[in-house]
């Protein structure tokens, strides 16, 4: 019933439509689907009703037209195919179903009788004198094909009343079911049935929709039993037919090889995030569900666009450079391609509009989008470029994103633009709040001089004004009363101002440090109190590999390169500090003037700048190794060999030249006259290696020499890093158009060198053999910025900080980026490695991070780790009550408790029968019983302690049990079952108390007891139901479309709920069921769980979009920034502990090295101290001027 306005013509030179779907005329290049085909067409030859379903983006319409159509013609079956228009306004379904057949009809058979206006399809369809007839004069049977069937349910819910109507129409046709307006005609006029063969079943139905829509589809079953008849289920491609879709079409276009390689892009890609919900169809080859699998409609872009980038390089047929340079990222590149060089506006129309907020397709009509939003050439354009299409829908024109498979991106580019929406609104709030703090101190200031005023003025007055004095202190206490306002009103001020700008150091990189950022924050918090807690949170997930920054003087820092000594220098002289702590190690010593130059490789030596040049200290005792370096006045850069008895440096010459020259620090005389010879390039860098005999050159020309240190001979040059291919070139300065050397360093045995460099506008890390000078790697790093680096102890691993702000770890042998990256405010100035940690060093402040540079604010338990280690078979639960968390670890009939923090056994393990196939477990309040249910609808009671089994199991239910609760009195037993109903027991008898419940429509998931025990709630996809001890209904139901997760607040004054049509979070009163303030909106896939915090003023909430946001319920607004839980997998169970200072979160899948297990999150309650942990000390008041406000009270921002 779609016609799209655009369509690719396949030929022999374009056998691949890319993200359009193959039509029926190019059946002759549609190839990897051949089993599908004769599968697809012998369902349909065997049923009247046929349902086809698959995850999006597998191809399901291009297998109807150009795999099943031409098959079902060969069969003399007429393919009707149709797709749905359910915007606001249009046709019926029923109208449009009745056109597209007529329409259909008249095409193939112009003989036959159309159905009339007033006459249903089934009446049609049904006539006693229907024939079919082709054009070749063969009888033909209709197939109706309605595609695209999910759009029912999630378009639909915008004409809910038309898709309703339609189900009973369908319905009809699908059980040839007498409509019931035909059969009153027939009861008053029974001669009206013999117009009809009311038995006959001449059309077949087949409807094509996105799996994850089979549970709505199920639905609908009730009333057309039909559609759980006849299904199959669409696989993504194996690899060998992939190689037959790229191959088999395009024989003379690529050899075997490079289609392999091109299907091996999209088999290794992992483009498509979705998951397998439903088991494999039982009749796919054993080879097919071995094989790699592949989304067809990524391999026909992919296809596409290779070759069309071949024909654009007028290349005759693909090569392997063709495929290695272009084959990946083409989904991303291809929007950015096709919105490249238009209006912001067009990007944000297609983001906004063509996509739902839940990330579904959506359409637009041309009228309402030309030319308010889009002028006629850019949709041209889009249409050109083949991202966007024109569909007709009863002659309007609407326009939609090509296909599905767009989705992903164009939401991530929309989800990107926002953020950084976010961000610029965030700095602009910023701005106004520093504006409205100025106005509001301008206004305090003014009432202070007026105060003064005041004062002058009183001490002038006689006394005889004294009988006034009552009246005066009545109007003091206003006027302090007043002032007090304008004190909280400056505070408030101040603090959201604090905030402002340590979350946007944080965030954008503004000026300020980790240090001060950490500051603001926490002074922000101790003002506002909860509503600070977001730039906590901020902070912390921002920085979670930062574990401690320590201020440093404002007049400098050296740091050892194995990280173990800070040299620093203030009035006091010079002092070393440890690198772990920030911890003055001795006493200061030398002159409080003299500047840093060199520390050597543990510390144990400093070169500093002397009245008479350079002069070397052993920091261990504070004492000079000997006099001044002579002629090292000049000295630019400077080295020291680790027992500090040499020292090189850059000095420059009289004739403004640059040189490289050795001294002796114990005699200070230099080592060669004339120094080392350097090319008279600008020497920018110098290292020597541990054993104090070879010295490192680096220059700016990009030129890197070793050399001896004892004699002053040139021993190698490292294969050349300069980006252009001219041999040395004569310099007084820096040559920034060059490859520059910004730093060097040796691997602790000698054998490698390291260097940060700078080619161009690119920043790179470069290691050599040291003993042969080939080059071992040469990586990007990220900057922009000066590259420092720095050896792990063993050598293997290198870690770069540059001026950006960046620091990662590298491989020394290959370059790799170990892990990620981290980032600093403050340009990173010096780096090294220590163990596990990695320290930095910047203008103002030392840093200690976690050398895992990925780590984020989520960790794994090691109980969770534990419970993994119990094998592929066990299931594994976490328990949270008043006595804190505890993990279930079951396997065959053996049940464990582990510490969650440990992993160690709590108590000696149980085995018991019932505990064998459980699929619900719960422990009563003062953990002697466990409750079980497992795949039947019994369930067990067992002593927790010993495994012995309580009585009888209860029987009750019909179907399996889908959760259990104690009450909090643990004399009660909830239950909610497949079976759609709730049941109360008493488990000392085995006897159930009152009927049980219902009302739910589907099967409910959850059910939990009030604190006081005398209501119970349950929640099952249609509606969250509350019911009093005796199961009699209270209040309102809370009804849904598919509700996902629910949680009651601990008071039980609240539950908080979320419907998958939108994600948001909604709140009702526990009692009445009536909805409480605005929804919260910021989820942005299905939301699988919830829970309140023990104060009920935060909710913390998790989904499917990896995301766990924490809720001020309150205010009715998120606390500060999602936090990033990929690392765990999808989730299904969030909950805090009692005290609000930890959150655990469980995957669905056990632990493994790609996630799944037990993680812990840190809660509202520990954000302050957590932060408070990094800092190695709070401001004092002099330092609280600089850091927070010279105006506003001191006070102690972190405890002890």
């Amino acid at each position: 019933m779609t016609r799209a306005t655009i369509t690719t013509k396949l030929d022999t030179d374009n056998p691949w439509p890319g993200l359009e779907s193959y039509c029926e005329d190019a059946q002759g290049f549609f190839y990897g689907r051949g089993h599908e085909c004769e599968k697809l067409l012998k369902k349909v030859l065997d049923a009247p009703v046929t349902v086809l379903f698959g995850r999006s983006g597998l191809g399901k319409t291009s297998l109807l037209h150009a795999g099943l159509f031409p098959l079902l013609r060969n069969e003399n079956f007429l393919p009707i195919y149709v797709r749905f228009d359910l915007k606001p306004g249009a046709a019926s379904l029923s109208s449009q179903l009745h056109d597209a057949v007529r329409n259909a009809i008249a095409a193939e058979a112009p003989d036959a009788l159309l159905p009339q206006d007033d006459e249903s399809l089934w009446e049609y369809l049904h006539r006693a004198d229907l024939e079919l007839w082709s054009a070749r004069n063969y009888l033909l049977t209709p197939v109706i094909v309605l595609d695209q069937f999910e759009e029912l349910f999630t378009l639909g819910a915008g004409v809910p009343d038309q898709v309703e109507a339609f189900k009973y129409d369908l319905a009809d046709l699908a059980e040839n079911r007498i409509p019931a307006e035909l059969a009153v005609r027939i009861k008053n006029d029974p001669a009206e049935a013999r117009r009809f063969n009311l038995r006959a079943h001449n059309c077949k139905l087949l409807i094509s929709l996105r799996e994850d829509f089979l549970a709505h589809l199920e639905d609908w079953c009730r009333f057309i039993p039909a559609l759980g008849r006849a299904r199959m289920r669409l696989l993504p491609l194996a690899t060998d037919e992939a190689f037959d879709a790229v191959y088999k079409p395009a024989e003379h276009l690529m050899t075997p090889e490079l289609a392999h390689q091109v299907v091996g892009i999209i088999a290794g890609a992992g483009l498509h995030t979705g998951a397998d919900s439903l088991p494999r169809d039982g009749e796919v080859p054993a080879s097919r569900r071995t094989a790699g699998e592949v989304e067809p409609t990524l391999l026909s872009l992919v296809c596409r666009e290779l070759n069309e980038e071949r024909k654009r390089l007028g290349k005759a047929t693909f090569d392997e450079q063709l495929v290695d340079e272009h084959g990946r990222s083409t989904i991303p590149n291809y929007y950015i391609s096709c919105v490249s060089g238009m209006r912001a506006g067009v990007a944000e129309f297609i983001e906004n509009q063509l996509i739902t907020k839940t990330g579904f397709r959506d359409f637009e009509a041309v009228e309402d989008a030309v030319p308010s939003r889009l002028t006629p050439e850019e949709l041209d354009q889009l249409i050109s470029s083949r991202l966007v299409r024109l569909a007709e829908y009863h002659g309007t024109q609407r326009i939609e994103l090509i296909h599905d498979v767009l989705t992903g991106t164009v939401r991530e580019h929309r989800d990107r633009r926002k953020a950084e929406d976010a961000k610029a609104e965030l700095a602009a709030r910023a701005e106004a709040e520093k504006h409205a703090f100025e106005q509001a101190a301008a206004r305090h200031r003014a009432e202070l001089d007026r105060e003064r005023r005041a004062r002058r003025r009183f001490k002038k007055l006689s006394i005889a004004l004294a009988a006034v004095c009552a009246a005066t202190v009545v109007l003091a206490l206003v006027a302090w009363t007043l002032r007090g306002s304008a004190i909280d009103a400056r505070d408030t001020a101040l603090a959201e101002r604090l905030s402002s700008r340590g979350q946007l150091m944080l965030l954008t990189a503004q000026p300020g440090s980790e240090l001060e950022a950490f500051n603001k924050l926490l002074a922000a918090q101790k003002i506002l109190d909860r509503d600070g807690a977001g730039g906590l949170l901020t902070a912390l997930i921002t920085r979670p590999a930062l574990q401690k920054v320590i201020g440093l003087p404002e007049e400098g820092s050296l740091l050892s390169a194995d990280g173990q000594r800070v040299v620093t220098s203030d009035e006091a002289g010079v002092q070393m500090l440890d690198g772990s702590t920030g911890q003055p190690v001795g006493k200061p010593f030398a002159d409080s003037a003299s500047g840093l130059l060199a520390v050597s490789w543990d510390g144990g030596f400093v070169a500093l700048d002397d009245v008479g040049g350079a002069r070397v200290w052993d920091a261990r005792d504070g004492t000079p190794v000997g006099p001044p370096l002579v002629g090292s006045g000049s000295a630019l850069w400077v080295a020291l060999n680790p027992d500090g008895h040499r020292v090189a440096a850059v000095v420059t010459t009289k004739d403004n030249k640059f040189d490289v020259r050795l001294w002796n620090a114990r005699t200070g005389e230099q080592m060669f006259s004339g120094g080392l010879a350097a090319e008279s390039d600008f020497v920018s860098a110098l290292a020597f290696d541990h054993g104090g005999t070879s010295l490192a050159t680096g220059s700016w020309n990009g030129a890197v020499t070793l050399w001896d240190a004892t004699t002053g001979a040139r021993l190698r040059d490292m294969d050349s890093a300069r980006s252009d291919s001219a041999g040395p070139r004569e310099s007084d300065g820096p040559q920034t158009e060059h490859t520059a050397v910004n730093s060097l360093a040796f691997s602790p045995d000698g054998q490698t060198i390291a260097a940060g460099t700078r080619e161009g506008g690119a920043w790179r890390l470069r290691t050599w053999d040291a003993q042969t000078g080939a080059t071992l790697a040469n990586s990007d790093v990220t900057g922009p910025g000066d590259v420092s680096v720095a050896f792990s102890s063993d050598g293997t691993r290198v870690v770069a900080g540059s001026t950006d702000g960046n620091v990662g770890v590298s491989d020394a042998a290959t370059g790799r980026t170990i892990d990620g990256t981290l980032f600093f405010v403050e340009p990173v100035t010096q780096v090294a490695l220590q163990g596990d940690h990695i320290v930095t060093v910047t203008d103002r402040s030392l840093g200690i991070s976690d050398a895992r540079t990925n780590v984020t604010l989520a960790t794994e338990l090691r109980g969770s780790k534990a419970a993994g280690l119990a094998g592929s078979d066990a299931q594994y639960g976490l328990y949270v009550s008043t006595a804190g968390p505890r993990i279930a670890v079951l396997r065959g009939n053996d049940l464990r408790w582990l510490d969650p923090d440990t992993g160690a056994l709590l108590t000696a393990p149980i085995a018991s029968e019932a505990i064998r196939d459980v699929v619900q477990l719960d422990v009563s309040d003062d953990r002697k019983w466990l409750a079980l249910a497992g795949f039947d609808a019994d369930i067990d009671i067992i002593d927790a302690s010993s495994g012995q089994e309580r009585g009888h199991p209860m029987r009750g239910h019909t179907a399996a049990v889908t959760d259990i609760a104690f009450s909090p009195d643990g004399k009660t037993l909830a239950s909610v079952s497949d079976d759609k109903t709730v049941r109360l027991w008493n488990w000392t008898t085995g006897s159930s108390i009152a009927d049980p419940g219902r009302g739910h429509q589907w099967a409910p998931e959850n059910v939990v007891f009030s604190e006081d025990g005398q209501r119970v709630y349950t929640r099952s996809p249609d509606s969250i139901r509350i019911w009093d001890s005796e199961l009699e209904p209270i209040g309102t139901p809370i009804i849904g479309s598919n509700i996902t997760a629910f949680a009651l607040s601990h008071d039980g004054g609240r539950i908080a709920a979320v419907d998958s049509r939108s994600n948001d979070i909604q709140e009702y009163d526990a009692k009445t069921g009536e909805k409480i303030g605005n929804p919260l909106e910021g989820h942005s896939k299905w939301v699988s769980d919830l829970t309140y915090s023990s104060d009920g003023q935060f909710l913390a909430s998790i989904g499917k979009d990896a995301k766990l946001r924490f809720w001020d319920v309150r205010s009715g607004t998120q606390i500060g920034m999602p936090v990033p839980i990929e690392a765990v997998g999808d989730s299904a169970y969030v909950t805090l502990s009692d005290d609000d200072r930890r959150v655990f979160v469980t995957a669905t899948r056990d632990p493994s090295a790609q996630g799944g297990g037990i993680w812990e999150i840190p809660g509202p309650a520990a954000w302050a101290d957590m932060l408070c942990s990094k800092l190695a000390a709070t401001p004092t008041e002099e330092q609280w001027k600089d850091l927070i406000d010279p105006e506003a009270d001191f006070t102690e921002l972190c405890r002890g």
